[in-house]
């Protein structure tokens, strides 16, 4: 299999396991602590309660060197990696330790997220070079549908709310764009149940007044007082400063998911009914 190759050449030891045709492999801990990188969470910040998904921009190989490296400084992982073309992940981090992957972080009251989230990193090089023009890359079926059962597995075993099942980019938006607009979380929520989405049924606001009863009115002209303040409700930490960030973040979540191209830095009024609709929801 692949990754006992890609082991083999980096000396890591694993246990290997398949449920129905899925392939799991568990790495064990090192011996050289340097190439654990994993600590203990820290218990007063709370129970797990995020989940976050990530593009690792490097092949697999690569991305198996680097959670695994000799180093003291700048270590990085997450808790699993998602293959290209393979029915096969690997577990690099136990659920119950904190994996390095959210960073500088922040969503609804919670900073820090590394000690209350599980991350995926999805194998994808995001934001290539084709011909030229920077284009992003898409995500191949058995990856998400594989996305979609560790996530169930995931959200049911801690009880995440739905709103909580969030990119890289919904929680370090200044720094982070990854997994991009080609993520498909609405296929995740329709096939799989996971993360927050509008149903078929939910994308007019007359539908949302009479299914939700909403606290407030969606405006009839473009309001970023609204929006911003409807963003803060959700749970992204946008101010004046990273405000734009924060829309653009929103946008490749929500609603220019899907489109491969350059994402609107302009608000528009589909902006401000997916971000009130999905408050009327969730929040």
């Amino acid at each position: 299999m692949y990754f006992e190759k890609i082991a083999h050449q980096h000396h890591i030891n694993y246990i290997k396991h398949i449920d129905n045709e899925v392939t799991q492999y568990k790495v064990l801990p090192f011996q050289d602590p340097d190439r654990n990188h994993f600590d203990e969470r820290n218990i007063s910040s709370g129970r797990i309660q995020f989940l976050i998904f990530h593009y690792t921009e490097l092949n697999f190989n690569d991305t198996c060197e680097v959670f695994t490296n000799n180093a003291v400084q700048n270590r990085v992982s997450a808790h699993y990696v998602i293959p290209e073309n393979s029915y096969e992940y690997v577990r690099f981090v136990s659920l119950d330790q904190r994996a390095w992957h959210a960073g500088v972080s922040s969503f609804a009251s919670h900073q820090n997220l590394n000690d209350t989230s599980i991350g995926i990193e999805v194998v994808n090089a995001g934001l290539d070079l084709q011909d030229n023009i920077q284009k992003w890359q898409p995500f191949d079926v058995i990856q998400i549908d594989l996305c979609g059962k560790i996530a169930q597995h995931v959200v049911k075993c801690y009880g995440i709310k739905p709103q909580y099942v969030l990119g890289h980019s919904d929680i370090a938006p200044t720094r982070k764009k990854d997994p991009g607009p080609l993520f498909p979380w609405g296929y995740l929520y329709k096939k799989y149940g996971i993360g927050a989405w509008l149903d078929e049924d939910e994308m007019d606001a007359a539908a949302i007044q009479k299914k939700y009863h909403p606290k407030c009115s969606l405006p009839s002209c473009l309001d970023v007082d609204f929006f911003t303040a409807q963003l803060q409700v959700y749970g992204y930490s946008v101010n004046s400063h990273n405000y734009l960030d924060c829309l653009m973040a929103f946008k490749a979540h929500f609603c220019e998911n899907g489109l491969n191209q350059r994402i609107s830095k302009q608000l528009t009024y589909d902006d401000m009914f997916w971000i009130w609709a999905l408050n009327s929801k969730y929040a």
